[in-house]
């Protein structure tokens, strides 16, 4: 009579799939790493481009100091991302989280997705040379317009545009960190 037999090294198996939840956790933690950068550069992005006809006007006389709305960087600077971690759950969380302000809200847009806000200011310009004037403190000089009026204007829509951008880089990144996990499930001894 023939017999074969299989051996199992249920030991070494089971060593194996208890080092699974802490690789699964740390590489969520990672994987949350890599779209909060994503997240942060998409929105800053997002402020640099989003100029409008009056942070034009301010950046030619030198009150904004970059692109776009870029005027002090308080926006720009408070964008960041951090990540939550437990045993059971990674959470990212993305916006404007350092020193937070109103004003915030509005430019982006965050009540209204239709993706501008009621501007109820508007600047005054130089006769002579159309620039925007200035006040004695070094602010602009705006008024409010007449008889209730407003200007719609555009929204940075920062948090839309990096929710799009982390969708785009999905699909690439769910295969690398899938990648990542098998491999180090694999050497786990």
């Amino acid at each position: 009579m023939v017999s074969f037999s299989v051996k199992f090294d249920t030991k070494r198996l089971l060593k194996r799939l208890d080092a699974i939840p802490e690789i699964l956790r740390e590489e969520a933690e990672a994987f949350s790493e890599e779209l909060g950068e994503i997240a942060v550069d998409s929105m800053q992005q997002s402020i640099l481009r989003s100029g409008t006809d009056f942070s034009v006007a301010a950046r030619k006389v030198g009150l904004n100091k970059g692109p776009g709305r870029y005027r002090t960087g308080a926006m720009f600077d408070s964008i960041d991302y951090r990540v939550e971690s437990g045993s059971k759950l990674t959470r990212l969380v993305f916006g404007y989280l350092r020193s937070p302000q109103d004003y915030f809200d509005i430019q982006e847009g965050a009540d209204n997705p239709k993706g501008s806000f009621r501007n109820i200011y508007r600047g005054i310009y130089s006769t002579k040379d159309g620039s925007l004037l200035l006040r004695k403190d070094g602010g602009p000089r705006v008024r409010k317009r007449k008889r209730g009026g407003y200007k719609n204007t555009a929204t940075i829509q920062g948090l839309r545009q990096a929710m799009r951008d982390i969708d785009q880089e999905l699909p690439r990144l769910l295969k690398k960190y899938r990648a990542r996990i098998t491999r180090r499930s694999n050497r786990a001894k």
